[in-house]
């Protein structure tokens, strides 16, 4: 199947595909990341001995280029997406990033979603529009 075929059977279950991926690539993304967050090991722990919280490998940016991924705005992420400091910091990092080259947010993203570098900028490319 061409990629024009994808792109209108995309259409056709209306489903808006961001960037230059096909259904099928689509949906093992969005399979792949959501293996990453069901991953115990990818949550914040605590020391059994002293409590205390260690940060797991989940951010909000990784649920913002989720959203973006399935054709939602990032906003939809926050429930104040104007006031928030890190909604504002990863919403700049985000935009920033397809033309930048930001080695470990990219390994970032890939590690949770499964895409190469030019995919995740190609769906990125939705935030200009």
């Amino acid at each position: 199947m061409s990629h024009a075929e994808q792109h209108n059977q995309a259409d056709k279950t209306g489903i808006a595909l961001p960037g230059n991926l096909s259904l099928e690539a689509h949906a093992a993304t969005v399979r792949h990341f959501r293996q990453f967050v069901a991953n115990p090991s990818n949550r914040p722990s605590r020391d059994p001995h002293n409590g205390t919280k260690y940060p797991g490998s989940i951010a909000l940016i990784h649920f913002m280029f989720y959203a973006i991924l399935r054709g939602k705005s990032p906003e939809s992420t926050s429930h104040a997406p104007t006031e928030s400091v890190k909604y504002q910091s990863a919403l700049r990092q985000l935009s920033a990033l397809p033309m930048v080259t930001n080695a470990s947010l990219l390994r970032e993203l890939n590690l949770a979603f499964g895409l190469s570098e030019a995919d995740i900028r190609s769906v990125l490319e939705a935030l200009k529009k």
